[in-house]
């Protein structure tokens, strides 16, 4: 079980890939892993017959039985307005966010030890070097045409639906004289920028808190801290920029004063890492990285929606598009919304998806998703603060307290890339989180009020 957990968590944002398709739509190692999952934890429970209950119910986990509960009853517009097509499109997303949202519930209501979450953590650090050091290696192999310099997809729903709306299976990635945004294994740079940004924190956050790093190993750790850094900065992201500058407000604001030496190590480490890397970028490829940053921010900044024309290919402009045709399909149907999926199928949409996953919360589910959404994430950030003021060193184990001082950081992440940056509303990287967080909190022996009783075993 414990395997399945990791394996689940550790694909949840390699959806490129398929295993198998079945008709149109594309299999991805995520699905399967949590299709055994869920099978043997039936065949578990329905052989041995165990009994849980609740004792208690989470305010988050409530508003996440609203999100499900809108999810349903957002089928009353298509019903109305759709055909056959609209309403089989509308069937497989909720069939599609059901599935992948029953992982997070597995999590809340069978117990899944902190064990499990750490090793998880580990492995995907150690996986980190290999991601980074392969994004970096394809920037040099697109400006001098080396092997593997582009890998190709062979998810079919990508292209059935136009996700990545181009012609062909290939990563995407903007082109700045010789210089390429990093992608390594990903569709595109941004979703290695959370990857990294991620990767940055389970690294940052343990060291801030006077806690031991996950792998144990200082050299080690270095090398991860670098690594992550360079390949954070060769994605040229802003949603990387905006994760990782709320995670350094976030701790400046609730860890104590201590932590401002530790800032400043932080900072100029990262400053050197930085500006090495864009010399040799600048060297090979007369860009200036820096400098693209410096034009990107300063034309959305001046310009709203009309960024540089040297920035080609601007995201931003496109997302603040979808964001307001969201709201012009969302007035349609206020209450309950116009149906999950169906965005790409109303006569009065040009785009494939809205942009951010609050505004497909909106627009798709009504009101009643958009407040489960935002009520979720206020109540997670209170819980893992709550969490973090009550760590008990005397009863608690090193691993315990260190998962709990990091949790209210990933909730940070999730929120930033869900109401800023990307669209997640049923897609694993949201969801699978989720529950890893919901599992924490389950596993901290002092927030009673969050305790699912009675086990018999947990998953380690």
């Amino acid at each position: 079980m414990q395997i399945l957990v990791i394996l689940i968590l550790l694909t949840q944002a390699i959806d490129m890939y398929q295993l198998f398709s079945i008709g149109g739509y594309g299999v991805i190692p995520n699905i399967v892993f949590c299709f055994i999952l869920y099978l043997l934890l039936a065949i578990k429970i329905l052989l041995k017959k165990e009994k849980y209950y609740l004792k208690n119910i989470s305010s988050a986990f409530k508003f996440l039985i609203l999100i499900c509960i809108a999810v349903l009853l957002s089928c009353f517009y298509p019903i109305y307005w759709g055909n056959s097509v609209v309403l089989q499109q509308f069937i497989k997303s909720s069939f599609h966010f059901y599935f992948i949202i029953l992982f997070t519930i597995i999590c809340y209501i069978y117990p899944i030890d902190n064990k499990t979450w750490s090793k998880f953590i580990k492995i995907w650090l150690i996986l980190s070097i290999f991601v980074n050091l392969f994004g970096i290696y394809q920037i040099i192999a697109r400006a001098f045409g080396l092997p593997f310099a582009w890998l190709e997809y062979n998810n079919v729903s990508l292209m059935a639906r136009n996700t990545l709306q181009v012609d062909s299976f290939q990563q995407l990635s903007l082109q700045f004289q010789n210089f390429f945004r990093a992608t390594s294994f990903f569709s595109e740079p941004s979703a290695l920028a959370v990857f990294n940004s991620y990767t940055l924190t389970f690294i940052i956050i343990p060291y801030v808190q006077n806690k031991k790093n996950f792998l144990n190993n200082k050299t080690l750790t270095s090398l991860v801290f670098i690594l992550a850094l360079i390949g954070l900065f060769l994605t040229f992201s802003l949603t990387g920029l905006m994760c990782i500058t709320s995670i350094l407000i976030l701790m400046l604001i609730i860890e104590n004063k201590k932590f401002l030496k530790k800032f400043i190590l932080i900072s100029f480490i990262s400053f050197v890492v930085v500006i090495i890397t864009d010399i040799l970028v600048k060297d090979y490829s007369n860009i200036s990285i820096l400098e693209l940053f410096s034009e990107r921010i300063e034309g959305i900044v001046k310009g709203g929606t009309k960024v540089n024309k040297q920035i080609t290919g601007e995201s931003f402009t496109t997302r603040i598009e979808s964001a307001q045709e969201g709201i012009k399909l969302w007035e349609k149907s206020p209450i309950t919304g116009i149906g999950l999926g169906t965005h790409q199928y109303h006569p009065e949409s040009k785009y494939t998806f809205g942009g951010y996953t609050i505004l497909v919360a909106l627009t798709e589910t009504g009101i009643i998703g958009f407040i489960g959404f935002i009520g979720m994430f206020f109540f997670l950030f209170y819980d893992s603060y709550k969490l973090k003021l009550n760590i008990s060193i005397d009863k608690n184990s090193d691993e315990d307290n260190r998962l709990q001082g990091i949790i209210i950081y990933i909730v940070l992440l999730l929120f930033v890339v869900n109401f800023f940056s990307a669209n997640h509303f049923i897609s694993p990287p949201l969801w699978n989180f989720i529950g890893m967080i919901f599992a924490i909190f389950n596993n901290n022996v002092n927030n009673h009020n969050l305790l699912i009783q009675p086990y018999n075993k947990t998953i380690n």
